[in-house]
């Protein structure tokens, strides 16, 4: 559902300007006759951006428009069934092409990665490279873990950061992605390493449109676990006969 805003486009004009100073330069939106035409306008700036989203590569305004009116005109010839299954096409093929594409990339930058000085491989394919060793405890899958992390993609975009938002995050170890959970097993308290995750070990090929990962790419985390937070101390189990 697509929430509009209340105000009008309206200009904004700039403050009589002092005699002794340069008059401010006036901030102008576009001025619309009737209440109607600022929701058209609202409509249409929202709607690209929500489309923009997921279609960044040769979008076409001008096909757009030409589509917009021959739908209000009611001249069309097409249903809105074809219309819906030529986009399910178009959009299937095109996650499907960047899907092998971050894939291909991937292994690559994982092949390479591995020839590095200080990275480590594991059989399960991820990688990590030790900047401080840890000397606490480590977790298990059933513990928590405080940890500050900051992840990047390969091309250095990065798409979730403790760090940045300035707190640590608290979360079960075996509630995350395989290869977090993975790396956190391994790290003792105090421990800040880069772990390299492969796709089949994070988002794979359907991570939240939202995050900004595309299908099957790699993610970078520098990682520290800051506290180990133990699973409540294990109650006795009451033997069968006890009480017999």
């Amino acid at each position: 559902m697509v929430v509009l805003s209340l105000c009008h486009l309206v200009y904004i004009s700039a403050k009589p300007p002092k005699k002794e100073a340069a008059a401010p330069v006036a901030v102008q939106t576009p001025v619309l006759a009737k209440t109607t035409d600022s929701v058209s306008y609202y409509l249409g700036f929202l709607y690209a951006k929500q489309i923009l989203q997921s279609f960044t590569e040769g979008f076409s305004t001008d096909a757009f428009v030409v589509g917009v009116k021959k739908a209000v005109n009611k001249d069309v010839a097409i249903t809105d069934a074809e219309a819906n299954q030529f986009l399910q096409n178009y959009f299937t093929q095109e996650q499907q092409r960047i899907s092998q594409k971050q894939l291909n990339e991937g292994k690559q930058f994982l092949a390479e990665n591995a020839t590095k000085e200080g990275v480590t491989t594991l059989p399960s394919g991820l990688q990590y490279k030790v900047l401080k060793e840890g000397t606490g405890v480590k977790p298990t899958a059933t513990d928590e873990a405080e940890v500050m992390y900051h992840g990047t993609l390969i091309d250095g975009t990065v798409f979730d950061s403790a760090k940045e938002r300035g707190e640590p995050v608290t979360f079960p170890v075996n509630r995350v992605i395989p290869g977090f959970s993975e790396a956190l097993q391994l790290m003792g308290e105090g421990a800040v390493w880069v772990i390299y995750v492969p796709a089949e070990l994070g988002y794979g090929e359907n991570p939240d449109p939202r995050s900004g990962i595309k299908p099957n790419s790699v993610l970078i985390f520098e990682l520290e676990l800051q506290k180990v937070i133990k699973a409540d101390a294990d109650i006795p189990q009451v033997e069968p006969n006890l009480f017999k």
